[in-house]
């Protein structure tokens, strides 16, 4: 359990933290919703329950810095030296969040496209 703790605070998909736990999907969904609960009762105010980010997934919206079209870019993955990478759909060239940044002189806009914590949460 301390290592599952461990990861609430991370946007990691439940599938990775399966397979970090050697547990099953249903397992990781279970304990993230009953710790969110938890959470909610110890602070109504829902500060702390919104700090779990595991099972968060987002989008990136920013202009691509080589054919300059806008809107939303998909995430690739990360690389250790040049950060996590995105990939335009109209030009299909990758590039790094901190280059996009840097090129284009605007900040990436994250939209939440699926947080499990937002979904009807039963306390069975």
């Amino acid at each position: 359990m301390p290592a599952f703790i461990r990861l609430l605070s991370q946007q990691i998909p439940y599938e990775e933290a399966c397979r970090r736990l050697g547990v099953d999907y249903k397992t990781i969904a279970n304990w993230a919703k009953k710790i969110r609960l938890w959470l909610l009762q110890l602070d109504p105010s829902g500060r702390w329950e919104a700090k779990v980010r595991l099972g968060i997934k987002t989008r990136a919206h920013i202009q691509c810095p080589r054919c300059g079209a806008e809107g939303e870019k998909q995430f690739l993955g990360g690389s250790d030296h040049r950060g996590r990478r995105l990939i335009c759909s109209t030009c299909n060239t990758t590039f790094s969040v901190r280059d996009a940044e840097r090129l284009t002189q605007q900040r990436v806009r994250l939209e939440v496209l699926y947080d499990p914590g937002k979904i009807d949460i039963d306390p069975a």
